[in-house]
């Protein structure tokens, strides 16, 4: 481990989706607990800025990497220029070539979430529609979509179908962690695996005998993490 990113974290949001232009969080946690009504509802991309910089002994066949640990729900990680798409666990990024230069680089990390969040906040505010009941479908489409305006209640968000209300949880939000930067060394070489098969062996054919021996040889690559 070089390094642990708690914080201090810019968050930066997307104009127009009710939300404030930044925010400053002095550690990670989940967007749906701020105390702001605009980020706790957010739906959309924000972006995450710190500076990053490293700790320690960096050993020249090592690989650096950002682990951004718990996101929700995809990652674009952008440093020294470069951007990196982080759609699924684990959501890591290769700073190798950016660290090459400097210990200390200017991160941008975009994270983008669902769409919940924005709805549930939504359903806080008066009806700009009609429903055909509470969980039910639109009755028709409002003269104000028609016209292509923004909804006369301040909602963000419009469905011809109530899939969420002010009754369901927040789902959590944005970059969780906890983020590290972290050495990296890739370890290849054989494997050979010796066993012996019982008759509890499952997917044994005809011509087994108990206690027969096998070999399993093969090629292995592994990430080991300091």
């Amino acid at each position: 481990l070089l390094n642990e990113l708690g914080g201090p974290w810019k968050v930066r949001f997307q104009p127009g989706l009710g939300a404030p232009e930044s925010i400053v969080l002095e550690e990670l946690s989940s967007l749906s607990e701020n105390a702001d009504p605009g980020v706790k509802y957010f739906s959309g991309t924000a972006t995450y800025e710190a500076q990053l910089e490293l700790s320690g002994e960096r050993p020249v066949d090592a690989r650096i990497v950002l682990d951004l640990g718990e996101v929700k729900n995809i990652a674009e990680a952008i440093v020294d220029g470069r951007s990196q798409i982080l759609w699924k666990p684990p959501f890591e990024a290769d700073l190798t070539a950016a660290f090459a230069k400097a210990d200390s680089v200017r991160g941008r990390i975009k994270v983008t979430n669902l769409w919940p969040n924005r709805l549930i906040g939504d359903d806080f505010k008066p009806e700009d529609c009609e429903w055909k009941g509470a969980r039910g479908g639109i009755k028709e489409i409002p003269q104000w979509v028609k016209e292509g305006k923004p909804s006369p209640t301040g909602q963000k968000t419009f469905t011809t179908w109530k899939h969420w209300s002010k009754e369901d949880k927040l789902l959590p939000s944005g970059i969780l962690g906890p983020v590290r930067l972290e050495l990296a060394r890739t370890v290849s070489g054989p494997l050979t695996l010796k066993m012996h098969a019982d008759e509890n062996w499952w997917g044994l054919g005809a011509g087994w005998g108990r206690d027969m021996p096998f070999t399993f040889e093969s090629n292995f690559t592994a990430d080991l993490r300091t």
